[in-house]
């Protein structure tokens, strides 16, 4: 991912108001017309992040991350069970 932010065109984002409950993250506004031109120049999938300035403003910015080819990619292979021959009928578990 650049270091530099890639700010959408037409999506806004906002501190949620002070009264606001605890689970509202964000305000978002969109300029549907703004959005639609942005999105035009792209393809698939798009990531977006929402962050906070050193200012405390939020503002939303592209995710164009990509893993590198050369990252191990983790195993979904179930982990081998002990084969010590251990077992203990008084372990509770």
């Amino acid at each position: 991912m650049s270091t530099e932010a890639k700010f959408i065109d037409g999506l806004r984002a906002y501190a949620p108001r002070d009264n606001a409950p605890s689970f509202v993250k964000a305000n978002l506004v969109v300029n549907v017309a703004e959005l639609q031109a942005w999105l035009a120049g792209r393809s698939g999938e798009v990531r977006i992040d929402i962050k906070e300035s050193r200012g405390g403003k939020y503002y939303a910015s592209e995710n164009d991350y990509k893993p590198s080819s050369e990252a191990p990619k983790p195993s979904r292979a179930p982990a081998k069970a002990d084969q010590s021959g251990f077992e203990d009928d008084s372990i509770p578990f």
